[in-house]
């Protein structure tokens, strides 16, 4: 005869409701599992070299992609000697990964997300710069419009 502990049909159904309630417990909130609270945002310029500063840190010279928080919208600079300095912002948006969580996650899974800004996504993701040379654009805020 085995030595095992033997279980019973209704005891092995309720493992495995416990089971399956302790996987979707884990797994509440989606957009901070799939997207982690930053996310990398690609930066290149023409010409390449150019300083990349966000939120006034300096971050790399082209190409460069730092991770950025996914909770703020952020201030771009883009900078390089004899060119205009390139300046815009990126924002924020909410990312799909949310209704899933609305779905499957409820209240606390949303909670979670919205805490650590895994629920956005930052827009644009990747950025390409076309850096005007500064003697061109001084020259034509020079020159005098003449109408008939």
């Amino acid at each position: 005869m085995p030595t095992g502990i033997m279980q019973s049909q209704p005891f092995r159904q309720v493992r495995s409701v416990l089971c399956a309630v302790a996987i979707g417990s884990t797994v509440t909130a989606c957009a901070t599992i799939i997207n982690g609270s930053s996310q990398s945002v690609g930066f290149r310029s023409q010409p390449t070299g150019a300083n990349v500063y966000v939120d006034g840190i300096p971050m790399g010279q082209t190409p460069v992609a730092p991770d950025l928080k996914r909770m703020d919208k952020h201030i771009v600079r883009i900078e390089l000697d004899g060119y205009e300095p390139y300046e815009f912002m990126i924002d924020r948006r909410v990312s799909g990964w949310v209704a899933g969580n609305i779905l499957f996650g409820g209240l606390i899974g949303v909670a979670i997300d919205a805490a650590t800004g895994s629920m956005y996504r930052l827009d644009p993701s990747e950025v390409d710069v076309i850096l005007e040379d500064a003697t061109i654009a001084g020259n034509l805020d020079s020159l005098d419009l003449v109408t008939d």
